[in-house]
Formats: C-alpha cells, sequence, structure tokens
C-alpha cells in the first residue's frame, strides 16, 4: 500500500505524465546514485544532466524542468548561483541540493534556515521523501493559484455584470461600512459619480435624524447577526433628495480577506410607495364616508318646529338637504294620501 506522500506524488505524475528532472552534477557517479535512488522509490521520470552555469541556464530558459537536483560544490559554480538564478528564471520549480556538505555546519544552518530543501549524498535514502514533499508543496501553490485566478475571472465577470444594472444600486460596503465599489444603478439612483462616493461612509444616503439616531449603525449590526439584513425606508439622492428605497445589506463571509465586508443594494421604490398612500388616502376617505352614513343609523337630532336636523357637529340642516348629503337617497317630491285630500289645486271652488 502506498504511503500519503507516495500517493501525493502518483497524482502529480499522472497530471504532468512523468517527472522532468533536471540535475546539475559533475559527478557522473553521484548522478547515477541520485536516479537509482529515484527509481528505487517508484517515481515515472526522465533526467537531463547538465554540469555548467552555460548550460543549466539555457535548460531552464528554453524547457523547464518540473524538479531541480542540484550539487551544492561545482568547479566555477556553486549551488548558491544555481538557486538564485532558479528562482530568477522558474521561481516554481522545486529546487533540491543533493550534496555532500556532511559535517559543515554552517552551510546546512544556511539552508535550514532559509528553507531550502536539501539531502545529503551520504543520506540519499531520504532523497524521494523530500522530492514528494517539494512536489507536493508546488502542486498546492498550483491548485491554490489556479483558485485564486478563477475567483478573479468570477469577480472580474461579476463586477461587468454589476455595472451593467441600472434598476438597482448595488455597491461594497468594507467592514466599517465604507464604500469600495460603485455600479452604474447606484450612480443612476443616488446622483453620484463613483469618485464622489468611494471612500464615504454609507451612512452618508441616510437623513441627519436617522444618523443620529444610529439607524446605519444598526443596520449593519443586525446584517452581522442574522447574515442579512431588509428594510424599507427613506434615503437621500445626491443635493439631499429624499426618495423612498428597499434597502438589503448581506455579509460576504467568503470573499477574500481583502474583500470582506457587506454587499449593500438599494432599489428605487418611491413610485410604489406613492401608489400605496394614494391608494390609503382613498381608503380614508371612504371609511370617512362610511363614518358620516352611520350617523343616520343612530340618534338624529330633528327640531320640533322647524324640523330641521343637526349633525354631529352641532350644525342644523334642513332634512332635505342632511339626506342628500349624508346617503345615496334621491329625494322625489310628493303628497301623502292625507295631505293630498287637503290640498285644494288653484283656482277651484270652496
Amino acid at each position: 500500500m502506498l504511503n500519503a506522500a507516495t500517493r501525493r506524488c502518483s497524482n502529480f505524475s499522472w497530471m504532468k505524465g512523468e517527472l522532468k528532472i533536471l540535475i546539475l552534477e559533475d559527478d557522473v557517479r553521484d548522478a547515477e546514485l541520485v536516479k537509482e535512488e529515484l527509481r528505487k522509490g517508484g517515481l515515472s521520470f526522465r533526467v537531463r544532466r547538465v554540469e555548467s552555469q552555460k548550460a543549466f541556464v539555457d535548460v531552464i530558459t528554453h524547457d523547464p524542468p518540473d524538479l531541480i537536483l542540484s550539487d551544492h560544490g561545482l568547479t566555477g559554480f556553486n549551488g548558491f548561483e544555481a538557486l538564485a538564478v532558479a528562482k530568477q528564471r522558474c521561481p516554481d520549480v522545486p529546487f533540491i541540493f543533493v550534496t555532500g556538505l556532511a559535517g559543515t555546519e554552517k552551510e546546512i544552518e544556511t539552508l535550514e534556515r532559509e528553507s531550502i530543501h536539501y539531502v545529503l549524498k551520504s543520506r540519499l535514502s531520504q532523497l524521494v521523501p523530500v522530492v514528494q514533499r517539494a512536489v507536493w508543496e508546488i502542486t498546492k501553490r498550483e491548485e491554490r493559484q489556479k483558485r485564486e485566478e478563477k475567483l478573479r475571472q468570477d469577480e472580474e465577470h461579476f463586477r461587468v455584470l454589476v455595472e451593467g444594472i441600472k434598476d438597482y444600486a448595488i455597491c461594497r460596503l468594507d467592514l466599517e461600512g465604507r464604500v469600495r465599489s460603485w455600479n452604474a444603478g447606484a450612480q443612476w439612483i443616488k446622483g453620484y459619480a463613483a469618485d464622489e462616493i468611494i471612500g464615504q461612509h454609507f451612512s452618508r444616503f441616510y437623513h441627519a435624524d436617522a444618523v443620529a439616531n444610529g439607524q446605519p449603525g444598526r443596520a449593519l449590526v443586525q446584517a452581522i447577526a442574522q447574515g442579512r439584513f431588509r428594510e424599507e425606508t427613506i434615503l437621500l439622492r445626491k443635493g439631499g433628495v429624499p426618495f423612498w428605497a428597499d434597502v438589503a445589506i448581506t455579509v460576504l463571509p467568503d470573499a477574500p480577506e481583502s474583500a470582506r465586508g457587506f454587499a449593500l443594494v438599494v432599489h428605487d421604490i418611491t413610485g410604489r410607495k406613492e401608489t400605496e398612500i394614494e391608494r390609503m388616502e382613498t381608503i380614508q376617505g371612504f371609511q370617512a364616508a362610511f363614518q358620516d352614513v352611520k350617523i343616520l343609523s343612530g340618534l338624529l337630532p330633528i327640531c320640533t318646529s322647524c324640523k330641521r336636523v343637526r349633525d354631529y357637529k352641532g350644525q342644523w340642516h334642513s332634512l332635505e338637504v342632511y339626506l342628500q348629503n349624508h346617503s345615496e337617497a334621491i329625494l322625489a317630491h310628493e303628497f301623502c294620501d292625507e295631505c293630498a285630500t287637503n290640498v285644494q289645486p288653484k283656482g277651484a271652488d270652496t
């Protein structure tokens, strides 16, 4: 059964076929011992050996390897110089010293202090685990870079999408509530250009009384506590013009550290609110009219002499006028049977 380190290296080999290894070594026998140790470890690889600085630079420039194994002491070109060149030309390629520095504590301390991988030639049995660890580290770094690049691309696509939306003001706030991004909808709704508002606290959109009462701060606190906050409130456009807004604040917990904070989405609902207010005023008007009608079913004071009636405000009206104003009845003038016998047409005989 393969151990964890061997499985990780096997995954790397599966991804890249086989390891291309560059050996910087002027001793052919030492190079063969290194290759034999790698074969014993079950690694899939092909090797290219160089001895000079020129050959080393030429290979890493035109055919970069997956791994560099370098001796420390070479004629006219030492291992630290090779490491410096490798970091400049191919910084993502693992570099491991395979050296005979046994007993030279100063050089070994330097390698360990700089976190440089190394294997002593007298302990080549440690070579495969060190190679596996170095390859694993570079594989993880490549995966992290791919994730970061994908995240960057996703953020760019999202930014392009958000910037094109005009019906909603969408912006990002930092953890303190300062504006860090500004889309076209935000400029359209609130009237500020990006360079006017980025870096400003979002409380600038609230009325002074709301700020004094802590409304913006409470919104952020509730968003942190619940993950999301939403309310309908009155905000201010540039110039202090008020408008009704549907405000949503969402925490961004999975964002990179540099982008942590809140997403603020504002929708102008002034038209809907005005319609609601008009509807409520109409309903209240109906309720007032119905209240007046209900007075007819209660006590209705009427003058015994002139037959006028008194309304709830204490004013007197003729019965005919009162009924016309407080009911849907239409009055028609007629004589009752009793009165008709007592009324004589003009010119009739007496």
